[in-house]
């Protein structure tokens, strides 16, 4: 028996947002006429297997998630909005809005959802905001103890995990309130970049994160609502630090790997957490062909066996 899985990503063919324009796919994809500001739907191969949007405009996408029903969902950065799809790529609504009332925000660039619940690094106004899958209202906290505008948001374990230009800090996920001890770690992104990206695996024991601005993709477990490495007290150095150019994005798959996007060279990487070996999946810059800008990055939680 052979498992698959679906890699979905969002990412930028242009610079002009207002007007999507037609572009040639990646080689090998067998898929003409990409329209600018899309969804792709690849395989474990790389090849094409999908595309989602079709005449729905999507405008700046930075963030796609899947729900446990197989429905997608995209964050688009200007809109301060988010796009429901089904899993066959058919439009199915849009929600949220800029704002500061309880479905709306303003410049999120990462979410998540996690037992039916969506997650939203709401940055510009300094909080989270908790929707249902309709984007419906379940709550918003401000930030407490991660003490900068968020911006990364990876829910497992029973925590959800923040970042902000230098910190990560875990929260209780129904609540979002500090975790018990106030923990939060430090000196993270560098800085005058930040963390863009961060997931678990299946199990909610490990989480990846892009730190764009160190050009890596670093690797840590989890014990309880703490960070360690490979059971020792976290420090960035125990950390698994795999060199990656300018990653935004990170996900698992079933099989324990970890996928990132690019944008420093329009591509997807698949590594080894254990030893940070790395391929590309697919993906280069070109003018005719090729990605440009790929943001987010996810794979569902269902293995299709063939």
């Amino acid at each position: 028996m052979v498992r698959h899985w679906t890699i979905i990503f969002s990412f930028l063919i242009a610079f002009n947002f207002t007007e999507a324009e037609a572009k040639n796919p990646p080689p090998g994809t067998g898929t003409t006429d990409i329209p600018a500001n899309i969804l792709i739907m690849l395989d474990n191969s790389g090849s094409m297997s999908a595309r989602l949007a079709g005449a729905v405009q999507i405008h700046y996408p930075v963030d796609v998630n899947v729900d446990r029903f197989g429905n997608i969902y995209v964050l688009e950065y200007w809109n301060n909005r988010i796009k429901k799809f089904d899993s066959s790529g058919n439009y199915i609504k849009a929600f949220g809005g800029p704002g500061s009332n309880c479905s709306q925000w303003r410049n999120a660039r990462q979410f998540d959802i996690k037992d039916d619940i969506i997650y939203i690094s709401d940055t510009n106004n300094y909080r989270f905001v908790l929707l249902d899958l309709d984007g419906g209202c379940v709550r918003t906290q401000s930030v407490s103890h991660l003490r900068e505008s968020p911006v990364a948001m990876a829910v497992g374990g029973g925590w959800a995990w923040a970042s902000g230009p230098s910190r990560i800090a875990s929260h209780y996920s129904t609540s979002m309130y500090q975790n018990s001890g106030g923990n939060v770690y430090n000196n993270e992104g560098a800085g005058s970049h930040f963390i863009w990206g961060m997931s678990w695996n299946s199990g909610g024991s490990r989480i990846a994160y892009a730190n764009y601005s160190k050009n890596q993709v670093r690797i840590a477990y989890r014990s309880g609502h703490q960070l360690v490495a490979q059971n020792s007290p976290y420090a960035s150095n125990r950390v698994r630090n795999c060199s990656a150019n300018r990653p935004t994005d990170t996900a698992w798959d079933s099989s324990g790997n970890v996928y990132y996007t690019s944008v420093g060279t329009h591509s997807v990487y698949k590594i080894n957490p254990d030893t940070c070996s790395e391929s590309k999946l697919v993906g280069s810059w070109s003018t005719s062909s090729g990605f440009r800008y790929p943001y987010g990055i996810e794979i569902d939680s269902a293995d299709n066996s063939i």
